[in-house]
């Protein structure tokens, strides 16, 4: 198979998925949906960036996204499998754009590769939302102290964010 048909619905499906991720936290932004809008609307067009010059640029929109989910969540209730289904959300197009950058400009590509990576795909979308249970558990979970409540906040954030940068840094070392 050609690598041009397959360059563009990887683009049409990373296109897609960034549509989605940017308009469901318009449906509960209350207030502060002009700024979600301007967020989600930023985050598409930024997403041409990767798209176009072979993911450089890629912690743009996911970056922007990522603004966009956590203001609306600011001023609404969200819960915690809304955030795991996101983040997962998030980590897929990571991937898709990753894989579109990977791709070869004028190459044949066996369709034995597509499928492994189409596998490795939904694998990564399963890891991400297996993380649930734990989300869920961690909502459960009542600290009496501020101090407490804000070193978990913390902990959990600085784990939240490793994630893409631990994805960032396995694809570059490839």
């Amino acid at each position: 198979m050609s690598s041009a048909p397959l360059r563009l619905a990887l683009a049409a499906v990373s296109v897609a998925v960034a549509t989605v991720l940017a308009v469901y936290p318009m449906h509960d932004a209350g207030r502060l949906r002009p700024l979600v809008e301007g967020l989600g609307a930023l985050a598409l067009l930024s997403l041409l960036l990767p798209l176009l010059w072979r993911g450089r640029g890629a912690w743009l929109p996911l970056l922007l996204l990522g603004a966009e989910y956590i203001t609306a969540e600011s001023s609404g209730q969200v819960g915690a499998v809304s955030v795991v289904a996101y983040a997962a959300g998030l980590i897929v197009l990571c991937e898709l754009v990753f894989w579109l950058a990977e791709l070869p400009a004028a190459a044949a590509i066996e369709t034995g590769v597509i499928v492994r990576r189409l596998l490795q795909l939904a694998l990564t979308g399963v890891a991400a939302v297996s993380v649930a249970p734990v989300a869920l558990l961690g909502t459960s979970v009542r600290l009496g102290s501020a101090i407490g409540a804000l070193l978990l906040g913390v902990l959990a954030a600085a784990l939240l964010l490793a994630i893409p940068l631990l994805l960032v840094r396995q694809r570059s070392r490839r």
